[in-house]
């Protein structure tokens, strides 16, 4: 892996400086052209672009390379000058004035290379524009410098020639790499109308006696470029245009013409390099707005969908909120039904047996001990029914804590042995309970265990309505000591064993026999066993029977 970073940042490296050698292999053929090129020999050139292809040379790359791209675009600028034709004694000052420009584009531009070049706001073009106009005024201070000192020229017409001169190609090189939002996507009749507009008005503003007005038909194109396309074909396009108005110019057709130093100041501010620098001004900040809007509409729509989303949301939580209170509203009604018949039975037992009582005075003894037996037991029935009651609602209210004791839960499990009552006429059914020789100690209280462990009993007696046998063991279970009740009655159908330990809840096999029952037992048991630290769990099979279980963490006893 290391070998493979280490091949890739070479590649990277490599690929930097092929780039900024053809840069700069660019800045001194484009200095020479200009030069060479310039009108009448003197040495002032049309279009000035080295400074710019410099100054994005720096802009993509590292701040450690820009002394050395500096020190190179100062000398292949002098040397393209020099070569060219350009007087000895003006070069060195101007080729050091370009290497200064291009160094301050790219400084101000990247602010010190802490970030990439950027068009992303108003105050993005603003520093832009400043930039360059920055950038220009040091070639065209040296020009001035040079036209009073040492050069019989019109100074005025030099510094503004060469300020407008590369003012404007800075504006349209330095797109190059500069970041911006993308581009919309553009379909291939826009490009080819586009295409067929910018052929018309550049042939309607060349045509013979046409007045220098219909030259800004060509900046309508401009603008919709810089709107619509993507920043390099914009740069493909103005570069172009500004080659077809020169040549025009350069054979006196169109509004323009070739500059000179005998060119008036007038003439050289109502020049094409002039329109170049306008038209690309007026396409930025129609591009800029146009970008800005559309990010503004983007984010206007991605908030809009937020929007639905969170209503989508929200409406989903309220069917939701109402499900649940429906389904608890049904399970009040259930509860209040079930609770009031599980009062009326021993109440209505208690009743008839005391009437019983009262108005057979001459009872045999052994029938009068029996129905006594009868209201006791309805009696601690509805007992055991308001103590539930009283526990959920204390354990609601987090008013209710265990009372820990070390215990063992052999004791808990012969207690509820003889808690635990098998109905009359059911000799078919009996209880068997499993212990360990040795003792299980936990820290418990012993009451609530008690109490898990006689409803896991209760339970397997009711939801065994024929023969069989419900087997109660102690075992270990890892580091937990589990206490499990297993019985072969009805079961539970598989759509209500997700809900078996909801408070309230009773399957549907509870309803359809009529076995009695509150829905709170298992409720209950889950809550005491994770108040030990414990787990309930069960596993069951419809028409089969269930096992239910209660694992508790053992005690660690030390040894006497």
């Amino acid at each position: 892996m290391p070998e493979l970073l280490a091949s890739s940042s070479s590649k990277d490296f490599t690929g930097l400086r092929v780039r900024q050698a053809a840069a700069m292999l660019l800045v001194f053929g484009t200095s020479y052209f200009a030069v060479w090129t310039s009108p009448g020999g003197d040495g002032v050139s049309q279009w000035w672009v080295a400074s710019a292809i410099g100054a994005c040379a720096m802009v993509a790359s590292p701040r450690s390379h820009a002394w050395w791209l500096f020190t190179g675009v100062v000398v292949l600028t002098g040397a393209g000058n020099v070569l060219g034709g350009r007087e000895p004694i003006s070069a060195p000052g101007l080729a050091l004035a370009n290497g200064v420009e291009s160094y301050v584009i790219a400084r101000m531009l990247t602010l010190n290379w802490s970030g990439p070049a950027r068009l992303r706001s108003w105050l993005d073009l603003r520093r832009y524009v400043v930039v360059m106009a920055l950038a220009s005024v040091v070639p065209a201070l040296m020009a001035l410098l040079l036209s009073v000192t040492a050069l019989d020229r019109s100074f005025s017409v030099v510094a503004a020639w060469v300020f407008i001169n590369h003012f404007g190609c800075n504006l349209v090189l330095m797109l190059l790499v500069t970041s911006r939002p993308p581009a919309p996507a553009v379909s291939r009749t826009e490009v080819v109308a586009h295409i067929a507009l910018m052929a018309g008005v550049t042939a309607i503003s060349h045509a013979p006696d046409n007045t220098r007005t219909g030259a800004f038909l060509m900046t309508a194109g401009a603008v919709w470029a810089a709107a619509r396309f993507p920043l390099r074909w914009v740069v493909l396009e103005l570069m172009v245009l500004g080659g077809l108005i020169t040549w025009f110019a350069q054979r006196g057709v169109g509004p323009f013409e070739v500059l000179s130093v005998d060119s008036t100041l007038v003439t050289v501010l109502g020049g094409m390099q002039s329109f170049m620098a306008t038209s690309v001004l007026i396409g930025l900040i129609f591009a800029t707005g146009l970008s800005l809007e559309r990010e503004r509409g983007l984010a206007m729509v991605a908030q809009q969908r937020e929007v639905e989303a969170a209503t989508v949301a929200a409406l989903h939580l309220e069917r939701a909120a109402n499900r649940r209170m429906h389904s608890m509203d049904q399970a009040k009604n259930e509860m209040i039904s079930t609770i009031s018949h599980e009062l009326r039975t021993p109440l209505s037992s208690i009743v008839g047996y005391v009437e019983v009582l009262q108005d057979s005075i001459d009872l045999p003894g052994h029938d009068r001990a029996d129905m006594l037996a009868r209201v006791s037991r309805n009696a601690d029935r509805l007992l055991s029914l308001a103590e539930n009651v009283l526990l959920v609602s204390a354990i609601d209210e987090r008013v209710w804590a265990p009372d820990k004791r070390l215990i063992d839960l052999r004791d808990c499990l012969q207690a509820a042995q003889d808690a635990a009552v098998v109905p009359e006429g059911r000799s078919d059914l009996r209880v068997d309970i499993q212990v360990p020789q040795h003792p299980l100690h936990v820290h418990a209280d012993q009451q609530e265990i008690e109490r898990v462990i006689l409803n896991f009993v209760s339970n397997a007696i009711k939801f065994s309505p024929g023969a069989g046998t419900v087997r109660v063991r102690l075992a270990t279970v890892d580091a937990m000591a589990r206490i499990s009740v297993q019985d072969s009655g009805l079961g539970i159908g598989p759509e209500d064993q997700q809900r078996i330990f909801e408070r309230f809840f009773r399957s549907s096999l509870a309803r359809q026999h009529a076995v009695p029952g509150t829905g709170l037992g298992l409720s209950i048991a889950r809550s005491i066993a994770e108040a030990h630290g414990g787990t309930t769990g069960f596993t069951s099979t419809e028409g089969k029977g269930s096992t239910f279980w209660i694992d508790l963490p053992l005690a660690v006893v030390p040894q006497p």
